[in-house]
């Protein structure tokens, strides 16, 4: 279940996550016009 989720590895779970984070802002934070931040990487 959890694989299926979020991936099978830290790779995996890093890209879903990221994307998961990215759709989030896309639906909400432009709408309120707020700013995502830097990248940690």
């Amino acid at each position: 279940m959890w694989a299926a989720k979020f991936g099978k590895n830290g790779n995996e779970y890093k890209s879903i996550l990221h994307a998961m984070h990215t759709s989030l802002y896309e639906t909400v934070g432009k709408k309120y016009g707020l700013e995502r931040g830097d990248s940690v990487e």
